[in-house]
């Protein structure tokens, strides 16, 4: 789950490895502050409020810490993911409903797919350079050694950096990685 709880609003995305939710809520008309008050009919207070305690309550449940005093139930109907939240709000009970349907494909790319691709980009780029350091950091040793120095201790020494059997490495392990992620579901 990765929460994203406005101040004025939400957007709860859920995902799994088949398809990303997101709350009907957050995109509704009426807007959640309708939503809250249909749910809560004897509270009354500040919309602000209301968003700061449902922040509170749902966001350790969402990001896999449990809850504290909070109940969370999920379920999945009709390609509906429903988290059902049941706290207190000043002492009285306060609940709160995100339905979330299938996201479009434009809040995917958006909110998962640019940002892993940014990451990655990322990534790759300090991947390059910790290579060429490591080349360089080689090409020393070697111009050290022919000048005649010596390693002190024997437990210094290391193999000379091959990029390309580390990536080789690098990708069976992933390749690895995702076929036991695949085996699970």
């Amino acid at each position: 789950m990765e929460p994203r709880l406005e101040s004025l609003g939400t957007d709860v995305t859920a995902l799994t490895l088949r398809c990303r939710y997101s709350d009907l809520a957050a995109h509704d008309d009426n807007g959640p502050a309708s939503a809250l008050q249909e749910l809560n009919r004897r509270l009354r207070a500040a919309v602000q409020a209301f968003f700061s305690h449902l922040r509170e309550a749902a966001e350790p449940w969402l990001s896999g810490g449990g809850g504290g005093e909070a109940q969370m139930c999920v379920w999945r109907r009709d390609g509906v993911v429903t988290l059902k939240l049941k706290s207190e709000l000043a002492g009285l009970p306060f609940h709160w409903e995100f339905r979330c349907s299938p996201a479009p494909v434009a809040l995917v790319c958006a909110q998962l797919v640019r940002p892993l691709l940014a990451m990655s980009r990322l990534l790759h780029r300090q991947l390059e350079e910790q290579g060429e350091l490591l080349a360089r950091k080689d090409q020393e040793i070697q111009d050290y050694r022919e000048n005649g120095a010596t390693l002190s201790r024997e437990r210094l020494q290391t193999d000379v950096f091959n990029k390309q059997l580390y990536t080789e490495d690098f990708i069976q392990k992933v390749r690895a990685q995702r076929h036991r992620l695949l085996l699970l579901h």
